[in-house]
């Protein structure tokens, strides 16, 4: 057997494209709120000669196990989460194969079919048929033992699909799925409990026994700790039309509650709980008619109410597979042969758990069959299980099955950026940029009150220092110049505006609202106007009223930007204030009394003019106490998770949930990642760094010819994206290379792309020359420009290029060169250090010096050398 990471072949074309909707026009892909990926990161293959297929997949104490058959006999592979290589391997007798793994660290179960006497498989009468098959392994992925046992005595055919283990009072316990036929004419869905060493504990058939009836249990999880099984039932089977989606629930002792079912013919095949509801994945078809498979997904909540029903998909076959939830989204595996490069493509879909939106949709296949079978997590990343047919390797051809395990990058990075036992509590943060990040809290330090402070950190975060003592600073923000922060104490009893230069020194009081008719009556957000000269906007509790001024000591002026709700006693909780585009976004927390004002999401041009409400609060929870906009997104913390939403306006939604995260407060964004406050009610307080780099848009590199320096013969660039791309019409139109002079005939060159070399990874576009640009498939001497134009590449998510890298989609690469024969160093010179390099290569086949494309540096390439010398461009 062969396993290993694999370059896929030149027939295989790795696509992503939106599988739900009408593309959108570029402009509405740039509004919409950014996604957290998923990123393809790894892709490992486990394959040889014949078939392999990946049936079923588990993180099991830090390590992915996968499940399957290499055609004759069962599989069970062991990856390390890295997906470094298989860790280890085991192969059961011939005959058997599985479809299900689950494991609870010390053992894992794997569980399928086994064709007597395979693993003492029975079958006592008529023909040989397959039986159910339990297997387990150690923590190393050894093998420990399997058996099988028949389920019914018709001795018919039988076989698990799924497992879960449960831990009931510290004992652990196997759950498992499948059917049996208990007569000549029948499937009946079955659920066992097993203990950790492979005994009964109980049997149920929760499919109906009857003759002609049919059910399997295709899938198993746990809701509250009892076992709940995903299905189907047919009953008659002779009615095409009696086909459902099933769902099975049981307690810990087997008893059972009534049977759930969908009105409309449906198989369920995969299922998961989140946030005490749980979720079914299948599909919906129409009776008799073929590729009408559509992507199935429902909600239920603990007491088994369907609470929404999805359907999707487009003309042919979508199915769903497996469904798992991380960060507060669900991400279903499948196939689709709807959309992509021909056959069925593996797909994975992201899901908004309070609607079933699918918010994106990724796709890995190529011109043949290619399948995901199967989804798992660590909690972080997703791993995905399925087979390809698309792409050959080791002793594979096409046309024949490898086992695929994929790594997909769901949500951003998040590391811890500084904590110190000064941290109190914390506000706000802002940075300049370059001389440190500068945090509004308390210092905890000692005995009796918190003192206020403000802190300073590197830019790489770390250890704190007091930055200057404050009264109680809540919102804080910075120019190249000074650090300002809003305090609504310090004066004392009025609020006070304070400025300090970035480099440290004496605490300046620009503003002071403690004189009769001041404006900033309760101020408790601040921001700086990007590339103005000390302009500050300000949000206040009273009235929720904003403000502009110019920071001057003292203040300049102030302009009232207006008020968004009743009298001086509407009062609400905090305000915090971004600005970004010319537009103040203001996010106000709500309070319970005076009023019962809800929180709600206001914008205002800081030039002037009316509010405009993106958002007033319904959503449980939310309070939003910090606000920052990065590209046209909105970023806020509301509790225990960070929220977003379009700066155009609607619902927010959660953009990561983690953990470790206490009570969030203040955020801002800087250099591709946010810097979040957190006060956690156990231990100190603590900034996060949340990366986005890892969710953001695809970015490009470019590399002339074959990736030298040289400049003498320019005959190809190829562009590499670092994840896989679609494009926008044709692929070749989302590039253009032009003759910018330095003299001469300026415009367009005639391009050819060919995308052969792609991989699972990343889009390879190979770009060659034609037309009158060129000479002997070189283009002629002269200045270039390469533009990959963002407008027309995105990716699986909807997100266009960053072709600048500075984590905002949107932007073109632009990539400028130059060919000048001659120039085998690439310093835009043909000098003595290139005649040296060109002697060396006389008489050989140099592509550098091979001016006429004759394959050998002869006397003509050498007078094209002579006439190039000393030239420059």
């Amino acid at each position: 057997m062969f396993a290993g990471k694999r370059r896929l072949g030149s027939r295989a074309l790795y696509v992503q494209r939106s599988l739900l909707r009408p593309r959108p026009s570029v402009l509405q892909l740039e509004d919409r709120t950014v996604p957290a990926g998923p990123i393809l990161m790894d892709a490992q293959f486990f394959g040889g000669a014949g078939d392999q297929r990946g049936t079923g997949i588990s993180v099991v104490n830090g390590n992915v196990m996968v499940v399957g058959s290499n055609g004759s006999a069962a599989q069970l592979v062991q990856y390390p989460t890295s997906l470094a290589g298989p860790s280890a391997s085991s192969t059961l007798a011939s005959t058997t194969s599985f479809t299900g793994v689950a494991g609870n660290g010390a053992t894992t179960f794997a569980v399928g079919s086994a064709l007597p006497p395979a693993c003492g498989a029975v079958d006592s009468s008529g023909g040989i048929e397959q039986k159910p098959l339990f297997s387990r392994y150690d923590s190393a992925g050894a093998y420990v033992a399997c058996q099988s046992a028949n389920l019914f005595g018709y001795n018919g055919g039988e076989s698990f699909q799924s497992a879960v283990v449960a831990n009931e009072g510290g004992t652990p316990y196997v759950y498992v799925s499948g059917y049996g036929q208990s007569n000549g004419a029948n499937n009946t869905a079955v659920l066992l409990k097993y203990n950790a060493t492979g005994g009964n504990v109980w049997t149920r058939t929760p499919g109906d026994t009857g003759f002609t009836n049919n059910s399997n249990g295709a899938a198993v999880t746990l809701v509250a700790g009892s076992p709940v099984v995903a299905g189907y039932t047919h009953y008659p089977y002779t009615d095409p039309n009696a086909t459902r989606g099933a769902i099975w629930r049981y307690d810990t002792a087997g008893n059972a509650s009534p049977i759930i079912q969908t009105t409309f013919p449906a198989f369920f095949l995969g299922i998961t709980h989140y946030a005490g509801n749980f979720y079914v994945v299948g599909n919906s078809f129409t009776p008799g008619v073929g590729g009408s498979e559509n992507f199935l997904i429902q909600k239920y909540n603990a007491a088994g109410t369907l609470v929404w029903s999805m359907t999707s998909g487009g003309a042919s076959t979508d199915v769903l597979t497996g469904i798992v939830a991380i960060g507060g989204s669900l991400y279903a595996s499948g196939y689709t042969s709807s959309i992509g490069n021909g056959g069925t493509d593996a797909v994975v879909l992201k899901i908004d758990p309070s609607t079933g939106n699918t918010v994106c949709t990724t796709l890995l296949g190529g011109t043949l069959d290619d399948r995901a079978n199967g989804v798992a997590t660590d909690g972080t990343s997703l791993f995905v299980v399925g087979e390809s047919r698309s792409f050959t390797y080791g002793g594979n051809g096409a046309g024949q099955n490898d086992l695929v395990v994929l790594k997909y990058a769901v949500q951003p990075t998040l590391s811890l950026f500084s904590a110190d036992s000064q941290f109190a509590s914390l506000t706000d943060i802002a940075t300049d940029g370059k001389s440190g990040f500068f945090i509004a809290g308390s210092d905890g330090v000692g005995s009796g009150f918190d003192t206020a402070e403000v802190f300073r950190t590197g830019m790489n975060g770390g250890a704190a220092t007091i930055f200057s003592a404050a009264n109680a600073p809540l919102g804080i923000t910075a120019d190249d110049q000074y650090v300002y922060w809003i305090d609504p104490n310090g004066d004392p009893d009025a609020t006070a505006i304070f400025r300090v230069p970035v480099g440290g020194g004496t605490r300046d009081k620009i503003y002071s609202g403690f004189a009769t008719g001041q404006p900033v009556v309760d101020g408790s957000g601040i921001e700086y106007v990007p590339g103005s000269a000390g302009t500050l906007i300000t949000a206040d509790e009273v009235q929720g009223s904003v403000h502009r001024m110019t920071a001057t000591n003292p203040v300049s002026s102030i302009t009232s930007l207006g008020t968004r709700y009743g009298g001086y006693f509407d009062r609400e909780h905090y305000n915090s204030v971004t600005v970004f585009g010319g537009i103040a976004y203001i996010a106000d927390s709500g309070r319970s009394g005076f009023g019962d004002t809800p929180p709600r999401i206001d914008a205002i041009p800081v030039a002037g003019g009316s509010f405009t409400n993106l958002y007033t609060g319904t959503l449980p929870g939310f309070s939003p106490k910090g606000i920052v906009v990065a590209g046209n997104t909105i970023y806020m913390t509301s509790g225990n998770q960070i929220l977003s939403m379009p700066t155009t306006g609607g619902t927010p939604t959660v953009f990561m949930a983690d953990p470790q995260f206490g009570n969030l407060a203040g955020l801002t964004y800087h250099d591709d990642a946010l810097y979040v406050c957190d006060n956690p009610t156990v231990g100190t307080a603590k900034v996060w760094k949340v990366d986005m780099r890892t969710i953001m848009n695809p970015f490009p590199l470019v590399h002339l010819n074959d990736f030298t320096a040289q400049r003498s013969m320019v005959t190809s660039a190829t562009v590499t994206f670092s994840q896989p791309v679609a494009f926008v019409g044709n692929p070749a139109d989302a590039f253009v290379v032009e003759r910018t002079g330095p003299t001469g005939t300026t415009g367009n060159v005639t391009l050819s792309v060919d995308f052969s070399q792609s991989t699972a990874f990343e889009t390879v576009a190979k770009i060659t020359f034609s037309g009158s640009f060129t000479q002997y498939n070189s283009l002629i001497d002269g200045t270039y420009r390469l533009t990959v134009l963002a407008a027309n590449v995105y990716d699986g998510c909807g997100l266009v290029l960053d072709g600048n890298a500075d984590g905002l989609g949107g932007d073109n690469l632009v990539y400028d060169f130059h060919r000048l024969f001659g120039d085998a160093d690439g310093n835009r010179t043909v000098d003595s250090s290139d005649f040296l390099a060109f002697r060396l290569a006389f008489l050989s086949n140099s592509p550098t010096f091979d001016f006429d494309g004759n394959g050998t540096v002869d006397s003509s390439d050498f007078l094209q050398f002579r006439l190039h010398f000393l030239q420059s461009v």
